[in-house]
């Protein structure tokens, strides 16, 4: 056990000491979480500095029927958050010699398609597997949110999968399967299940003994704070009925995390556990030696100039941040109970009281000047990306203009005064985004995506209806996903009927594609009569009409 704790020390003293974070203006970080005062669930806030906690407060009720108040005793399921733990278990696994990053994943699953012998150990931590999300493919595959599904559900899932999303090592796209293989990979290797392992090498030597994996969601919890959805009559339970864990699934409070923040921050190093930090915040590459900004379980970045290791997470009505900054010895988490709270947005507030740090959105924004509607009438409309299958809008809202990436989420958009045919938006992620008009019919966006600039081009689409072909109306099937779906070509449009959810309005987009209201779904059809369906995380599955 005692590597196992020296290489948590390690995190952030094999950095050197620099400036220490001010004094805690706590006036100021009750009044970034004053939107949860009173009878709403909140979330949990705790701030620890050179190994102490300088802030712990609850905002809102952990459980709404009983009026319970947030405390950080209080254990938030953390969703993505987990996947530090999962990737610190891999690391502990190959620092013993039971597991290669250079493994592949058929090694321990030869059930997979032969494209499992290219994927690796270090492509599923780094998330560059192609391998398709488990929950996209849950939900498209009719598993709704109230349907219990177990790990040889979505094993056999996975194995069904004939194609992946791209060659593995050439790309990133961030997966929920990659962890949820890494948990198996670490129940093959011991020879325990995942919560055994975690429990004996993580939680119970550092003595975070409010923390499991829960991989059983009948199970009564002490002091859980139950988790909500908004909803038409103020809130609504959500209810976690998955059992797969690895990606997801941790249990945990604000007082173990400052455990594990501490022990990451204050104690003495080993020198074997210093090579396994600076393997743990050690970003992947692409084969081609390009570097990405995620590394084990973790991000890793700048913000407003400070090094930051970071993770946020959702799941079943809960939100999570947990967020480093080694070089000043501070860290904090953010555990909700609210699923839409935006903890990340939270989070960089936090982290501008910490630091005293004015607003950089506001400095940001003065320096632009939102667009006049009537400048850029030839503009406004939806625009397509065929390499990112998303539509994105310029649309005019009572004298403003937005960027709109689907119905819910859309940004002002502001004119850059020294380029006037460029404009900026300003995402959640506190990221700007740059649009160049290059003519009335294209747009290419420019942002960064996964630490690197990307440059898409989007094409205009033409408003005009068409009549759809009734021969696109009928039952088709997916072998990878063994799922039927209902199309019907209406007079309203196309309507996707499919298990566990909908029905789907479908809107077209070009001569054979057509996505939904959200981008959620987007479907494209062959020659042949067929299609291809493809989310944000799983691309291109084949269905085939099988009948009327």
């Amino acid at each position: 056990m005692l590597i196992i704790r020296n290489f948590i020390l390690a995190f952030v003293l094999a950095y050197s000491t620099a400036s220490v974070a001010k004094e805690l203006k706590t006036k100021d970080i009750d009044a970034i979480f004053s939107e949860f005062d009173g009878n709403v669930p909140g979330c949990s806030v705790t701030v620890s500095q050179n190994g102490k906690t300088t802030f712990d407060k609850g905002f809102g009720l952990s459980n709404l029927e009983y009026g319970i108040p947030i405390t950080s005793d209080n254990r938030f399921l953390i969703g993505s958050t987990s996947k530090q733990f999962t990737a610190y278990s891999i690391a502990l696994l190959v620092q013993k010699g039971k597991i290669k990053l250079s493994d592949s994943l058929w090694k321990f699953f030869p059930k997979f398609p032969d494209y499992a012998q290219s994927i690796l150990v270090s492509d599923l931590i780094h998330h560059t597997s192609g391998i398709r999300d488990i929950d996209h493919l849950t939900y498209l595959g009719g598993f709704g949110e109230s349907i219990d599904y177990t790990d040889s559900d979505a094993m056999s899932f996975l194995v069904r999968q004939e194609a992946l999303n791209f060659n593995p090592g050439t790309d990133y796209m961030y997966s929920n399967s990659n962890y949820f293989l890494l948990a198996k990979i670490i129940e093959v290797v011991t020879n325990k299940s995942f919560r055994e392992f975690t429990t004996e090498n993580i939680f119970e030597p550092l003595g975070m003994h409010h923390s499991y994996f829960n991989d059983d969601h009948t199970e009564v919890i002490k002091l859980r704070a139950s988790g909500y959805w908004p909803s038409d009559k103020g809130y609504a339970l959500a209810f976690n009925t998955m059992d797969i864990v690895g990606a997801s699934g941790l249990y945990t409070t604000n007082k173990d995390l400052q455990i594990w923040f501490s022990n990451f921050m204050e104690e003495p190093l080993g020198s074997d556990s210093k090579s396994l930090f600076q393997e743990l915040v050690k970003v992947g590459r692409y084969r081609n030696n390009e570097r990405l900004h995620y590394a084990y379980g973790l991000e890793v970045d700048r913000f407003n100039g400070l090094y930051r290791v970071h993770h946020g997470g959702g799941d079943a009505g809960y939100r999570a941040m947990s967020m480093m900054f080694p070089e000043e010895k501070t860290a904090f988490s953010i555990l909700c109970n609210n699923g839409y709270v935006n903890t990340m947005n939270l989070a960089q507030k936090l982290t501008k009281v910490i630091f005293s740090v004015r607003e950089e959105s506001t400095l940001s924004v003065n320096k632009y000047t939102p667009v006049n509607p009537k400048e850029i009438v030839n503009l406004l409309g939806d625009y397509w990306s065929d390499a990112l299958k998303q539509k994105v809008s310029l649309i005019e809202d009572d004298g403003t203009v937005f960027y709109q990436i689907n119905s819910r989420s859309k940004h002002v958009l502001y004119r850059i005064d020294d380029l006037t045919n460029s404009f900026n938006v300003y995402l959640s992620n506190g990221v700007p985004t740059h649009i160049i008009p290059n003519s009335e019919d294209t747009i290419t966006v420019m942002t960064m995506r996964h630490g690197l600039k990307q440059s898409v081009k989007y094409e205009k689409i033409s408003r005009s209806v068409k009549s759809l072909s009734s021969n696109i109306s009928g039952k088709y099937y997916s072998l990878e996903l063994d799922s039927y779906y209902q199309l019907a070509a209406t007079r309203s449009g196309l309507i996707l009927h499919m298990a566990g959810s909908g029905p789907h309005k479908l809107t077209t987009v070009k001569k054979g594609v057509f996505t939904d209201e959200y981008g959620q779904i987007v479907i494209t059809f062959d020659s042949h009569g067929d299609f291809l369906l493809s989310s944000s995380r799983a691309k291109n599955i084949a269905f085939k009409q099988v009948g009327t």
